[in-house]
């Protein structure tokens, strides 16, 4: 006659190893993988900045038009955004940019950085046309420029 067969001990659940810090090793690496994922998120935006050169005196309103409602890296780290809020059309080849957003940029030459135009430096206006003072204008005139 065989011996009798001995049951099998039924499988304890894993429960995770408590650390002094009462954290779980797992818990601790989802985390950290969470924080370097979001750390990488401002770099990954700016490595989606076109990184050309727009030419200037080849621009148009037109142009400008399609990318109304989009973000604008402003400076030389991006910190900061703008939004172009219109195009207004001041004749035949001038035209006007408004943009809305960074507060205490300063009259001045900035650079300025977009996903699909590149990178650029205009001069901005705060306060432009009245409006409120987180508002910026850009003038564009070519007459006798290369652009018809």
């Amino acid at each position: 006659m065989s011996a009798p067969i001995a049951p099998i001990a039924p499988i304890a659940p894993m429960v995770p190893m408590a650390t002094p810090f009462g954290v779980s090793r797992r818990a601790l690496l989802l985390g950290a993988a969470g924080l370097v994922a979001a750390a990488a998120v401002p770099v990954a935006i700016d490595a989606l900045v076109n990184d050309r050169t727009l030419d200037l005196l080849t621009t148009s309103a037109d142009m400008f038009a399609l990318h109304i409602g989009s973000a604008f890296a402003v400076g030389p780290t991006g910190d900061r955004r703008l939004t172009l809020l219109a195009v207004e059309r001041r004749g035949e080849q001038a035209f006007s940019l408004l943009f809305d957003g960074a507060i205490g940029l300063g009259q001045g030459t900035q650079h300025l950085r977009h996903v699909e135009l590149g990178r650029f430096d205009l001069f901005l206006v705060p306060g432009a046309a009245g409006l409120a003072a987180s508002t910026y204008e850009a003038a564009f005139n070519h007459y006798g420029g290369t652009n018809e």
